[in-house]
C-alpha cells in the first residue's frame, strides 16, 4: 500500500485521517504511522466527538503503540477537556480558531491552560 511504502521504504511520516474504526487504526499502525488523526465528528462541524464513537475510540486509546491526536469536530473547551481526558495526545483545533471572530491568541492561551 501506499502508506506502508512511504512510511517503512521511504521514511516518511505519515499522519493520516481516520474516521474511529479500530481494524483501520491497527493496519496503520502496523504499518508503521506514528501519529494517527481521529475525527471526532465530521472536520468544521464544531460537534466535538460524537458519543458513538467513544467506545471505539476508548479501544483504539488502550491498543495504541504510537501517538493520537483528535482532529475533527473541535469547536469547544469542552471538547479540549474530554479529549485530554480520554488520553489523546495531541488535539488539532484549526476550524475553531478562525470561527465567530475568536481571538486566536486567547482562545490558544486558553486551550494551552487547559492541556497544561
Amino acid at each position: 500500500t501506499a502508506v506502508d511504502y512511504l512510511v517503512n521504504t521511504n521514511h516518511f511520516e505519515v499522519w493520516p485521517l481516520i474516521a474511529p474504526d479500530y481494524d483501520t487504526f491497527a493496519q496503520l499502525q502496523d504499518w508503521g504511522c506514528q501519529i494517527i488523526r481521529i475525527m471526532g465528528s465530521r472536520i468544521s462541524s464544531n460537534k466535538g466527538i460524537l458519543p458513538e464513537y467513544i467506545p471505539t475510540i476508548k479501544k483504539i486509546l488502550e491498543n495504541r503503540k504510537y501517538y493520537l491526536m483528535l482532529d475533527g469536530g473541535v469547536g469547544s473547551f469542552e471538547t479540549v477537556k474530554q479529549a485530554m481526558g480520554l488520553g489523546f495526545d495531541h488535539i488539532l483545533v484549526n476550524s475553531w480558531l478562525f470561527n465567530d471572530g475568536n481571538d486566536v491568541v486567547e482562545l490558544l492561551k486558553e486551550i494551552r491552560k487547559i492541556t497544561e
